[in-house]
């Protein structure tokens, strides 16, 4: 918003952030990062023994391109997958350690996946405070998980918004290995373009 882009804005860690939020927000911001960073971790981990392909985007692909690291203001993880390798991830999820939920409408039935990704996962010991004001379904902290569905050469998205669209195959296969806070994640293999297609910049 405009603060972001005037000299009024809240100063830490060398990174500037709106004034909107106090330095106190920020060390709360960084905490769930933390706990995310986790949540991917483990995911990760699941992802790599049944070789279950997935691909950063959005923010948390930004965060790479840019810092190997978290965007410092943003809120949740981004990511995608084939149809077959969700379908895999769904079978497994249970190996996921029991504080994080796998939510689907399935099995949250007040999940509104026509407006949202297929899947989210949760930690279900803490909660986003200010954000999905009045709706009813669990709330913590979270990776988006949205499906892609392979038709010839390309990967078809249900749900087009922002960098949610659709893709040529090889413009996100075979997938490259980047890091993320320490991590070793998987992103498209024309990061670049996928970059210029979606941002209109390299680096984002």
């Amino acid at each position: 918003d405009y603060e972001f882009y005037s000299n009024s804005y809240t100063l830490y860690d060398n990174f500037k952030y709106s004034n909107k939020l106090t330095p106190l927000q920020i060390q709360e911001l960084k905490k769930g990062q933390k706990k995310m960073t986790y949540m991917l971790s483990e995911l990760t981990k699941l992802c790599r023994k049944y070789n279950i392909k997935y691909w950063l985007t959005g923010g948390s692909l930004i965060g790479v391109l840019l810092y190997k690291n978290w965007i410092p203001w943003d809120g949740d993880i981004d990511m995608c997958m084939l149809e077959e390798d969700y379908n895999i991830l769904k079978k497994v999820k249970d190996e996921l350690p029991s504080s994080m939920w796998f939510q689907t409408l399935e099995t949250d039935p007040l999940y509104d996946r026509k407006n949202l990704p297929d899947a989210k996962i949760r930690d279900l010991k803490s909660c986003y405070l200010d954000s999905q004001d009045g709706e009813k379904w669990h709330n913590g902290l979270q990776i988006d998980i949205l499906t892609y569905k392979k038709v010839d050469n390309k990967l078809i998205s249900r749900f087009k918004y922002n960098d949610y669209q659709d893709y040529q195959y090889n413009e996100i296969f075979p997938l490259k290995t980047d890091i993320f806070d320490n991590i070793e994640v998987y992103i498209p293999n024309k990061y670049k373009t996928y970059s210029i297609k979606n941002w209109k910049y390299y680096p984002p």
